[in-house]
């Protein structure tokens, strides 16, 4: 009987693998992103920034982004909160055409600024997010310069005490804060800028110049997408087509983003490594431009010398760089224990792999280059070991020098992407360790090996298998409902309790939206119906929509109220009325399909 359980616990055991591989400690590809640009739009701006290079710039990061689940959210200020595209997801082109034409519609005329209300807004808008595990940030783009002379009871020192505020929260829940600060008149405030930067982990820019800002936001955007940027040189034109070879080095790139800067625009024209000419746009080509910018993407481009023909005015100096994104990720393998002594050795080896597989193709370690990185939790010490590349593994090894409480990750980087592994924690005690020398047994009797395996543990591991399983099916079922995005839209108006007056309708695509978003986030986080953040739309199986209430508003259906604290089914053409008492004002809702 005990073989039998034996074998029941071993297959419950590699389904437990299967159903859960982060037990390899594989980390992800390239991060996706939840990031909220951040606009100064105050009157001084058109002194500042003439050209409009913070719009200009917004809207290249958002063509810069892969269409895989990115989130992104625009807000911009004055003195206060004036516009803000709430946290949506980038999956289609025309969500990226959504955003950039809501940032064509921004104006600049605002009289005040106050950039720690911008900032605030933000930070709000990240941490009400939809749970997603992307890379979160913040970019703003301002001259750095507060002015609130006739803002009431509003003072400098104000702005000083919410701004420590902000950066102590952002430092806390992990949100670096970019500042890009635009300088045509050379009043930018630098140095302040400068400090938010560096108290968040982030890093400041100054500039401009049109041709300087794809490069920064480059910089930017690769640093949280696990990516290198590449330059293939400034060119400089001469009216006629100039050609620059683009390499794809292997098979594994997922798109390929070429862009291009210079005071004109450009022209392009691309042939693939066989010598066929390639329509753009096309089914795996898309081109972007703007009045500073050519971004040219290429979905799994073929490998191989690609030929990039660029045509600019004579005498512009066009500027190009390459990002690729990969799908490929560094699986380090599962250490041999999680206790050490000093002198013992740490063993690490790792390899690179594709959707749990280990990836065979050379090319991506021809030029890697692998890391052991060990890091003292305590002191935040780094040490960093070169891994010796062992046909397609990397293996190092390292002396544990002293005892504390170490995180062990593997960095591989190359001349166009960056990965790490999971990171796993291990413990070094004062004493090495020592396997234990195997006792004899002297009787070799079938009671002795009943007595050192009793019948009871492996009942007991057999029953604690399955209750795992359980417990990961059904964790499994919840965050595939929390990763689907919900059906329909729902048409949005405010109703004047006194005067009767509505609103004009405002339509929200719940599609935008997975698992779950709460009706404050449809109203765009308004602090005036900040406790409808407990009114929640859920996904349900069956492309069902399931509204739960548990705000103290009373919800009405044709005229009655309805309980919704335990869930209510959203039909095609229902119309839901809830009355906020402390605004003077009613939120209709239909549900449409």
């Amino acid at each position: 009987m005990r073989k039998y359980i034996n074998r029941i616990f071993i297959i419950g055991f590699a389904i437990m693998l299967l159903l859960f591989p982060s037990m390899l400690m594989a980390a992800t590809s390239d991060a996706q992103l939840d990031a909220i640009l951040v606009i100064d739009a105050s009157g001084s701006m058109k002194e500042t920034d003439p050209n409009k290079l913070g719009l200009e710039g917004v809207k290249l990061f958002v063509d810069m982004l892969g269409l895989t689940d990115n989130q992104v959210g625009v807000v911009t200020y004055g003195s206060d909160v004036s516009q803000t595209y709430p946290m949506s997801l980038v999956k289609n082109q025309s969500d990226k055409e959504n955003i950039k034409n809501f940032v064509d519609g921004i104006t600049r005329d605002l009289e005040y600024t106050d950039i720690t209300s911008g900032l605030k807004e933000a930070v709000k808008m990240l941490n009400q997010r939809n749970a997603s595990g992307n890379s979160p940030l913040i970019v703003v783009f301002t001259d750095g310069n507060n002015a609130i002379g006739g803002v009431a009871n509003r003072t400098p020192a104000d702005i000083d005490k919410d701004l420590a505020a902000i950066i102590s929260q952002a430092q806390s829940e992990g949100y670096p804060i970019y500042t890009i600060g635009l300088n045509d008149n050379g009043k930018l405030n630098e140095a302040y800028l400068e400090k938010i930067s560096v108290d968040t982990k982030a890093k400041a820019f100054a500039t401009k110049d049109p041709a300087e800002l794809p490069d920064i936001l480059t910089e930017i955007f690769a640093a949280h997408s696990n990516l290198k940027v590449q330059s293939l040189g400034p060119i400089t034109g001469t009216g006629n087509f100039e050609e620059v070879v683009v390499n794809i080095p292997n098979g594994n790139v997922l798109e390929a983003n070429l862009s291009a800067t210079s005071k004109s625009p450009v022209e392009f024209k691309l042939v693939d490594p066989n010598g066929n000419e390639q329509t753009i746009p096309s089914q795996n080509i898309t081109l972007h431009t703007s009045n500073s910018y050519s971004l040219l993407k290429l979905a799994r481009p073929m490998q191989g010398d690609w030929k990039l023909y660029v045509k600019g005015i004579a005498g512009d100096q066009i500027n190009i760089d390459l990002v690729y994104n990969y799908d490929i990720e560094v699986t380090m393998k599962p250490l041999s224990q999680s206790n050490y002594g000093v002198g013992d050795q740490l063993i690490v080896e790792a390899y690179l792999s594709l959707q749990g597989n280990a990836v065979n193709d050379p090319n991506l370690y021809n030029s890697a280059k692998g890391y052991l990185v060990l890091t003292e939790n305590q002191t935040g010490i780094e040490t960093r070991i070169n891994m010796q590349l062992q046909g397609q593994n990397f293996a190092g090894e390292y002396t544990l020098k002293d005892k504390g409480d170490y995180t062990v990750k593997v960095i591989v980087e190359d001349t166009s992407y960056v990965r790490e592994s999971t990171e796993t924690q291990i413990q070094v005690g004062a004493v090495a360790t020592t396997s234990p020398a195997a006792t004899p047994n002297l009787n070799n009797t079938e009671d002795t090996k009943e007595e050192s395996n009793p019948l009871w543990l492996y009942i007991g591991l057999g029953i604690l298998g399955v209750v795992l399983l359980i417990v990961i099916i059904l964790a499994l079922k919840a965050y595939k409902v929390a990763k689907t995005p919900l059906v329909g839209q729902v048409v949005l108006e405010l109703k004047d309790n006194t005067t009767g007056k509505l609103t004009p309708p405002q339509y929200k695509k719940l599609s935008l939206f997975q698992g779950k978003v709460s009706l404050h986030a449809l109203l765009q986080f308004a602090p005036e119906f900040k406790e409808t953040e407990k009114v929640i739309l859920k996904a349900a199986p069956g492309d069902k929509v399931i509204l739960y209430n548990n705000s103290a508003y009373a919800i009405e259906k044709s005229g009655r109220v309805v309980k919704a604290n335990e869930g209510l089914e959203l039909k095609k053409g229902d119309r839901l009325s809830i009355n906020i008492a402390d605004s003077g004002e009613t939120v209709q809702i239909e549900y449409l399909l």
